[in-house]
């Protein structure tokens, strides 16, 4: 910037790929240069609150895309997940359920407890509603505060998942301003987070993939942003601690979020190791605000449940050749779909790790000489997705999450910026002119139509009925004296009063009524014979026992497992219960007194 009233349309004229440039390569990875807005005159401050002007201003100096463009963007995408969830909104999950209780309690005033007790930590407790431990606090608190605008739990949690996806649009603009993409590759990596099937499933869920992607992206930019500060400047405080309270906000959101904190720590002390100087030091510090924040949601688990985790405490063992094979899977389903590998997902599969290669090399032989600085935004990024990474493949080996997909999907939009960098840069390499710029806009709108299309077409198969209209047809039909079994329901258990059910977690939701779910070996240690299950009844102030023959025994297997409750299907009758209710679908047993 020459001068303080030179407009933007001027400056943007500078050659875009000038090494000299004062924004140029803002992550490093092609540079390792440091984000300092050398021009005195500019007046800019080096602070994580002016992340966004600045980013907006290098991209005017560069040639990028503009804020207004990329928020335009993520409107129109707000107004498709809008449109999704109207037509083909994602289907609500175990995991769903859970956290539209707490939600609902939270929004009566009634704290961070589940009136579903599933999980082992929660059954320890001893009563229903119980604190929530095994799942993160943050999310279902930003559900229920969403409620009060959208009317119920489940809207306001689609809300805010509609609404984080459409910001992180904005965030993967940043993402490649800060990398220092020009406007051609900025919008092939916002085309590529908006055409993947993953992001637009995820975007009317009611999970907290969207929220944490957000946050946790976040976090890290802002931090990156933060250490960047001009030569000879002091670092940023206020944007550190910002970053910091974000990372934090990470962990409430997903415990996955101490990958976030673990990796900006472990930059911040390589840092510090490499540079010996104040700056190093003060973002070495800045981590005691995180950590702080952390501890006290771990030290809440540990006064409630005995453990920092908050639960998943059944220790298993999975071999690393399975962890690792789930894992290739999971990337695949992530960045091209959900559906079976056909010829169409091969092919491009195979020009998509052949376009990365063929760059990466191009690049290795033309810039050898351009090594990254550690102290650099590329380096955190890269450390946080190593961190992640080995953080899942680990806690697949050893614990019982449901590692697959959605455990990587807060990587999409580093995985898009990182290959369309690569991809951008190599291919600029080769050739230089109009003519040249042309064969790649070409062929990254074929490959753009090729990958829109393997992702989209996800979407143009028949939907499957959901658990939840499955349960309402059974609770719908007759029993043996022509009477619904919802309105046996209604008038012989009270509103309030807690039951036991396999499928706990979705008859618990559907039925409205406090429930104590008989949960599987896979994520538990305990055995259901009778003995235990009449135990835990009387524990719980419960009366009656439900089990759903409607739900296919791979979604309940617990019965399956449990020689009580295959005794109590085939059979009907148990010593300690008898039968009060059913139809064909469902079958209530009171215990005896």
């Amino acid at each position: 910037m020459r001068a303080q009233g030179q407009s933007f349309e001027k400056v943007s004229e500078r050659q875009e790929d000038n090494d000299d440039s004062e924004c140029e390569d803002l992550d490093g990875l092609a540079g390792g240069t440091t984000l300092a807005m050398q021009d005195k005159e500019s007046g800019l401050s080096s602070g994580a609150m002016n992340a966004v002007p600045r980013i907006a201003v290098c991209t005017a100096i560069q040639g990028g895309m503009s804020l207004r463009e990329a928020v335009l963007v993520a409107l129109l995408t707000a107004m498709l997940a809008l449109g999704l969830g109207l037509v083909r909104p994602s289907g609500l999950s175990n995991d769903s359920f859970q956290y539209l209780s707490v939600a609902a309690n939270v929004a009566q005033g009634q704290g961070i407890e589940t009136p579903l007790v599933h999980f082992d930590s929660e059954r320890s407790i001893g009563r229903i509603p119980a604190p929530m431990t095994t799942f993160a606090p943050g999310y279902p608190v930003v559900v229920a505060l969403s409620s009060f605008l959208a009317g119920s739990a489940e809207r306001g949690a689609r809300l805010i998942s509609i609404a984080a996806s459409a910001l992180s649009v904005i965030l993967i603009w940043a993402l490649a301003n800060f990398a220092g993409l020009d406007r051609t590759s900025t919008r092939v990596a916002m085309a590529l987070l908006i055409g993947n099937a993953f992001f637009l499933h995820t975007a009317t869920s009611v999970a907290p993939e969207p929220l944490f992607l957000l946050v946790s992206l976040s976090a890290l930019l802002v931090v990156a942003v933060s250490i960047h500060s001009s030569a000879g400047q002091s670092a940023d405080w206020t944007g550190l601690v910002i970053g910091q309270i974000l990372v934090a906000a990470s962990y409430s959101i997903r415990y996955a979020g101490i990958f976030v904190f673990a990796a900006v720590l472990a930059h911040a002390a390589a840092s510090f190791a490499l540079l010996r100087n104040k700056r190093a030091l003060v973002y070495l510090l800045s981590n005691l605000v995180s950590g702080a924040l952390i501890g006290s949601i771990m030290m809440r688990n540990w006064v409630l449940v005995g453990t920092w985790k908050g639960g998943n405490e059944k220790q298993v063992s999975h071999s690393l050749p399975t962890v690792l094979a789930i894992y290739v899977k999971a990337q695949i389903h992530l960045l091209f779909g959900m559906h079976i590998f056909d010829l169409w997902l091969i092919c491009v599969i195979a020009l998509s790790a052949l376009a990365i290669l063929w760059a990466a090399v191009t690049l290795l032989r033309n810039r050898p000489h351009r090594v990254p600085s550690p102290f650099t935004g590329a380096a955190l990024f890269f450390i946080y997705a190593l961190v992640s990474t080995a953080g899942m493949i680990w806690l697949g080996m050893t614990s019982v999450i449901s590692f697959g997909t959605r455990m990587f999907y807060p990587l999409l939009p580093l995985y898009i910026v990182a290959a369309v960098l690569i991809v951008s840069r190599g291919s600029k390499l080769v050739g230089s002119g109009e003519k040249p710029a042309r064969y790649r806009q070409a062929l990254a709108v074929l490959f753009l139509v090729l990958y829109g299309w393997v992702n989209l077409r996800e979407f143009n198969t028949p939907r499957e009925p959901s658990g939840l209209d499955n349960l309402r047809d059974a609770y719908a039909k007759p029993m043996a004296n022509g009477q619904p079994l919802h309105e046996w329901i209604d008038a012989n258990i009270g509103n309030n009063e807690a039951i036991v059910a396999d499928a706990g977690q979705i008859t618990g939701y559907f039925l409205e009524r406090p429930t104590l779910s008989l949960i599987e070996s896979e994520y538990s240690t305990a055995t259901w014979d009778q003995q235990t299950v009449t135990t835990v009844m009387h524990r719980f102030h419960a009366r009656f026992l439900i089990l759903n023959l409607a739900i296919p025994a791979e979604e309940a297997p617990v019965r399956t497992e449990s020689n009580f409750l295959q005794k109590a299907i085939c059979c009907r009758i148990n010593p300690g219960f008898h039968v009060v209710a059913e139809n064909q679908d469902v079958r209530i047993f009171q215990v005896n007194d």
